[in-house]
């Protein structure tokens, strides 16, 4: 497959090349090399990139970045650039789950920070990394949902024990702080799933999308949106892919700013800061999407103010 480099579209004014899984050496603190590795070259992915060169622009950090996109089987096209012209990375920077597992699986030791991730599995145990990941805090998840559905008191919650067990109990405590209770149960293979829901059905008024491997895999798709759509329960998704697809609404966020955040976090690495001490970070800015198709089907009426401060709408 040919190498494909991100130019133009995301403001880049020098592109250098260099092998990314070198031992670090920290390159010009004004000027580092860093390599960038992108999942897909689709809007999203230049929108984050290009808020990271920003921010770092902005800090006096003129990066030069070699960037370049993971191909289909996972593999990392190679540099442009003879081998001893290469310069040596000073960080590495990925977008998207394929782009930081195909880094974590080659690279012995440069810093990195990994943006566009569904949550901080892909940085487990990995000592040189972090990143932000698109996962909003449980008190922030249950805010919005009291906020944009008041009369939902009874949360109900599907999720797999061996990667949500803690995080439900946190959630558990966080609703009934507020007001709220959260009705858990245990989905540890998709065929538990239908068991699950069913058990729900008269005990919730409203299904929360935790992210989870196995709850929220393809497969579960659609045996969560009937369960919703027939129940008349809405099922907050966890992006704005299950809202268009039938979910009442989502918390979704700003991709430049998501590259900003980015940013900061790698300008705290590149002037001495240990990744250990920057532990993975959610989205800063807090957006929502919503289904006005879903909404009238389950009877419930968003008000204006609601529909117009809308991120994206689906009708």
């Amino acid at each position: 497959m040919n190498v494909h480099v991100v130019t133009a579209p995301v403001g880049v004014v020098a592109l250098l090349s260099f092998g990314w899984w070198a031992t670090v050496a920290m390159a010009a603190p004004l000027a580092p090399d860093i390599t960038v590795l992108l999942s897909r070259d689709e809007r999203p992915y230049r929108q984050a990139l290009a808020g990271f060169d920003a921010y770092l622009k902005g800090q006096g950090i003129v990066a030069r970045l070699d960037v370049r996109i993971i191909e289909r089987d996972g593999a990392v096209p190679p540099p442009a650039v003879p081998d001893g012209e290469r310069a040596t990375p000073a960080l590495i920077f990925t977008l998207g789950s394929p782009a930081v597992r195909a880094a974590m699986g080659r690279n012995s030791g440069t810093p990195l920070v990994a943006g566009l991730i569904v949550d901080g599995w892909d940085l487990k145990d990995a000592t040189n990394a972090t990143g932000v990941v698109l996962e909003f805090p449980i008190e922030t998840s249950l805010d919005w949902m009291r906020r944009l559905l008041p009369q939902c008191k009874r949360v109900g919650v599907l999720y797999n024990p061996e990667e949500n067990k803690a995080r439900v109990g946190a959630a558990v405590a966080a609703a009934r702080g507020m007001g709220m209770d959260l009705v858990a149960r245990e989905v540890d293979s998709p065929s538990a799933l239908p068991g699950a829901l069913k058990s729900l059905s008269r005990s919730v008024d409203v299904l929360w999308g935790m992210p989870d491997h196995v709850v929220l895999s393809p497969e579960a798709a659609r045996p969560l949106l009937l369960f919703s759509f027939s129940n008349r329960i809405p099922f907050v998704g966890a992006s704005a892919s299950w809202v268009k697809a039938g979910a009442l609404f989502c918390l979704t966020w700003d991709y430049q700013d998501l590259g900003a955040q980015c940013g900061e976090l790698a300008g705290k690495l590149l002037r001495g800061k240990a990744a250990a001490d920057l532990p993975p970070a959610s989205p800063r800015r807090v957006l929502y999407a919503l289904n006005l198709k879903a909404a009238r089907q389950m009877k419930i009426e968003f008000s204006d103010e609601v529909v117009r401060g809308a991120y994206q709408v689906f009708d």
